[in-house]
């Protein structure tokens, strides 16, 4: 089946990074490619519910985030951590996993994204960028259905990120 085979590739693929707030330096080893992104992190839940609204206009507000996917709780689908273990929180596709990555972690005025460095009590823990190239396509946009469909096949395999909005 297809999508047994491209989840497959995409967790045989998959590089992972620990983030560092501090330092940008750890994400140019990360392709300008297209393909999928996931963070994980020791964050507990509640701590995002407590971060307030989010500091630019498109970032993710997290606390909505989190209380929007409570509802998945009740189904048994939403991804919780074990007690001071890593789990993921967030996950995505993109025509540029280095230039999306950088968003999520930096923020950008003009995307929808996490921001993480605005939240200083979030660099308490520890945070994990892992990634897959999508080699699908010739062109990055060529490969955009591909990693859609790879992201919710991970996503109906693993669960849902507390973070994720659709």
């Amino acid at each position: 089946m297809i999508s047994t085979t491209l989840l497959e590739a995409i967790e045989n693929e998959m590089s992972s990074l620990e983030v560092d707030f501090h330092d940008d330096d750890w994400i140019q080893t990360i392709p300008s490619l297209p393909g999928w992104y996931f963070f994980e992190t020791d964050t507990p839940p509640e701590e995002f519910c407590e971060l307030g609204p989010p500091v630019g206009i498109n970032h993710n507000n997290l606390p909505k985030k989190v209380d929007e996917s409570s509802s998945l709780r009740r189904e048994g689908i939403l991804i919780l951590p074990a007690e001071y273990e890593l789990y993921f929180v967030y996950s995505g596709e993109t025509a540029n996993l280095k230039a999306r990555i950088k968003e999520h972690i930096w923020g950008h005025e003009k995307t929808y994204c996490l921001a993480l460095s605005n939240y200083l009590i979030l660099h308490d823990y520890s945070w994990v960028v892992h990634w897959a190239t999508c080699s699908f396509g010739e062109k990055p946009n060529d490969s955009k259905l591909w990693r859609i469909f790879g992201e919710q096949a991970w996503r109906a395999k693993n669960g849902w990120p507390i973070l994720c909005g659709r």
